[in-house]
């Protein structure tokens, strides 16, 4: 007995006198037809069939409407989004546009790398992911090394790196692992 035949009930108890005919014996995963089993059948692969760019790019405009949900949230619960950029001596307001263009240069660079990785490395999918996580472990210094700026914000702003990272970078490594 398997996993799947704990939570369906059978139409008739089977007797161990009884020989199973082929059509019984198999189990549901078994019993499908090839087209049913096919990689192109299981949900979300017509998706992760698509070139790796444009999958980054919809993950991106995903992303993008998250975090600007997220910076919404933020303004509203509060948190001082006023920050000052390595070296500057004032804080400027962190608006929708930066947080745009925060989640735009992410993804079109992690699109840049994702279609290198996809055409010259041997396992793209482990080049992008163990760059990616490294890059975005680097862009924590921006948010955090703030200058001007509260604790709060430091920590909403680099919350959101993360949260933009979250969304993009498992679906650019699914797809590049499918190559």
């Amino acid at each position: 007995m398997n996993a799947l035949d704990l939570h369906q009930p059978s139409a008739q108890p089977q007797s161990p006198a009884q020989p199973q005919s082929p059509a019984q014996s198999q189990s549901p995963a078994q019993s499908q037809s090839p087209a049913q089993s096919s990689p192109s059948a299981q949900p979300g692969a017509a998706v992760l069939s698509r070139p790796a760019w444009q999958l980054s790019i919809a993950a991106g405009a995903g992303a993008l409407a998250v975090i600007e949900l997220y910076g919404a949230v933020a303004r509203m619960a509060g948190v001082p989004m006023s920050a000052a950029a390595f070296g500057a001596h004032t804080a400027s307001h962190v608006n929708a546009g930066s947080l745009a263009f925060g989640v735009a240069l992410g993804t079109f660079v992690g699109t840049v790398l994702a279609v290198l990785f996809a055409r010259k490395a041997a396992r793209p999918a482990r080049a992008f992911l163990l760059t990616a996580v490294a890059l975005v472990a680097l862009s924590l210094t921006g948010p955090l090394t703030a200058t001007h700026a509260t604790l709060a914000t430091k920590l909403t702003l680099a919350c959101g790196h993360l949260i933009a990272a979250a969304i993009i970078i498992p679906v650019v490594t699914r797809r590049l692992a499918r190559q």
